[in-house]
């Protein structure tokens, strides 16, 4: 799976599982940076990575709220 990485252009909920498997709601910040890692076993979610701390946020909120951090990059210089 080719890695995608996005920078958030606004807050977000996501969900993050803890030891026990309960999901605790958090808000990542503008500006986190997040990566991909496929389907999650939330529907309509994702399973990302910020920070070297796994989450799950809805597919939608993703793209509706975040750049395509290579495409930014790329465009830079």
């Amino acid at each position: 799976m080719k890695e995608e990485v996005f920078r958030l252009t606004k807050s977000l909920l996501v969900v993050k599982f803890d030891t026990d498997r309960k999901g605790l709601l958090l808000k990542l910040p503008v500006g986190a940076d997040v990566c991909v890692l496929g389907s999650s076993v939330i529907p309509s979610c994702l399973e990302i990575v910020c920070n070297e701390e796994y989450y799950n946020i809805f597919e939608r909120d993703l793209l509706c709220h975040s750049s395509d951090r290579r495409a930014s990059m790329a465009a830079t210089g």
